[in-house]
């Protein structure tokens, strides 16, 4: 009997924790809605200059579409995980994954996520050179 009860009880717990993180990433995600403006960009450890990048997010529910940085724009479904140090946001375009972090202070967010084929997740918001990492700063657009 007690070990039923303590069975019980882990399992609402495993529960609760996981709804309060999915309540997390809701409030994460609904903070992002909306466009966001490029400010800062860094790839491979290099700047990009802010003339060469007229790149805009857009956030519409879970979906993230990129536009000015590259040939045509791209949409990615996207998942938050803010209860990892950094938070995760998974990314995925035509079946393909990218892992990435983000970091989500009031009208400004900072994301890090691979170009290429890196599959690890970054740690931490750095671009080395040879890294195939990119750390973008945003900007909430005005309305």
């Amino acid at each position: 009997m007690t070990h039923r009860l303590m069975t019980a009880a882990v399992l609402i717990l495993v529960f609760s924790a996981a709804a309060l993180r999915g309540q997390d990433a809701q409030k994460d995600l609904d903070k992002l809605q909306g466009a966001w403006a490029v400010t800062a960009m860094e790839w491979n450890g290099k700047p990009v200059p802010l003339d060469s990048v007229k790149g805009t997010v857009t956030f519409k529910g879970d979906l993230m579409v990129v536009d000015g940085l590259g040939p045509k724009p791209t949409e990615h479904r996207i998942k938050l995980d803010p209860s990892t140090k950094p938070k995760s946001l998974d990314a995925t375009n035509e079946g393909k994954g990218k892992l990435g972090i983000y970091q989500l202070e009031g009208d400004e967010i900072k994301v890090c996520f691979p170009i290429g084929l890196r599959t690890e997740r970054p740690t931490d918001f750095k671009s080395a050179e040879g890294s195939n990492l990119v750390v973008m700063t945003l900007k909430r657009s005005k309305k």
